[in-house]
Formats: structure tokens, C-alpha cells, sequence
């Protein structure tokens, strides 16, 4: 029982530390790390306290690549956080063009509000970037 009990420990600490690692390097982009965390079997859409998925992570922290890695291998282009926000939504909300334009090649949803009722062309209008209005009302 003692051994169980010292395994299942085990397990948790490595499952905990593998979720977190994923969501680590989404925010550092690290893409071996992302890659070594899936081949371990982490979950793409792992989350945080605050819902926040690794793409979501990578998409508000400007890790383009890391971005384009995570759509690549299936990540949930218009997953949303506890708040509504999706990575499309942080990208028009920071002025973040590269990874907006990442996403939205992968199919990302522009109506898709938050909790606020704002989707991410009412973020790029309030922040009057034309480019990224552009971008988000072009079909």
C-alpha cells in the first residue's frame, strides 16, 4: 500500500509539473518544451486558475511561433478563459497584429464576444488600429 501510495504521488506531482511546464513555455515560447510536454502526454488544452489555454497564453505574451506551433497541432483556435477572452480577443486587445493574423488563418472566430459583450474588432476599433480593424473585418 505504502508503494501505491508513493507512486500515485508521483504521478500527480509529474501530470501537475507537465501542465504547467506546457503553459510555461507557451508563455516563453519554447517550442521544444511545448513539444516535449505533449509527447508526455499534456493535454493542448490545458488550462490555468484562469482558464487560460496555452494558446491563449502564447497569443497574449506575443510568442508568434509558439502561436503558429500550437494551431498546427490542433489547438482550439476560439477556446475561451473564464472570461470570455480568446487568444484573438487578447491579440486585437494588445495590438498584437502577427498573432492576430496567425489566428485568424486558422479559422478563429471573430464574433465571439467575452464577458464583456466586446469582440475582438470592437478591442481593434477602441484602440483605433486600423490595421488590425482591417484584418478582423476582411472576410
Amino acid at each position: 500500500m505504502r508503494n501505491f501510495i508513493s507512486l500515485a504521488t508521483v504521478l500527480v506531482v509529474f501530470i501537475l509539473c507537465s501542465c504547467a511546464g506546457l503553459l510555461y513555455d507557451a508563455k516563453t515560447g519554447n517550442i521544444e518544451g511545448m513539444e516535449k510536454s505533449l509527447e508526455h502526454g499534456t493535454a493542448i488544452e490545458t488550462k490555468n486558475e484562469t482558464g487560460s489555454t496555452a494558446l491563449i497564453i502564447a497569443a497574449y505574451s506575443r510568442q508568434d511561433e509558439a502561436v503558429e506551433y500550437l494551431c498546427k497541432k490542433g489547438a482550439d483556435v476560439n477556446a475561451q478563459n473564464d472570461n470570455g477572452v480568446t487568444a484573438l480577443i487578447h491579440a486585437a486587445y494588445y495590438n498584437i497584429y502577427d498573432v492576430a493574423e496567425i489566428l485568424v488563418k486558422y479559422g478563429a472566430d471573430k464574433t465571439i464576444k467575452d464577458r464583456y459583450g466586446n469582440t475582438a474588432l470592437d478591442y481593434a476599433k477602441q484602440n483605433e488600429n486600423t490595421r488590425m480593424i482591417s484584418l478582423l473585418e476582411n472576410e
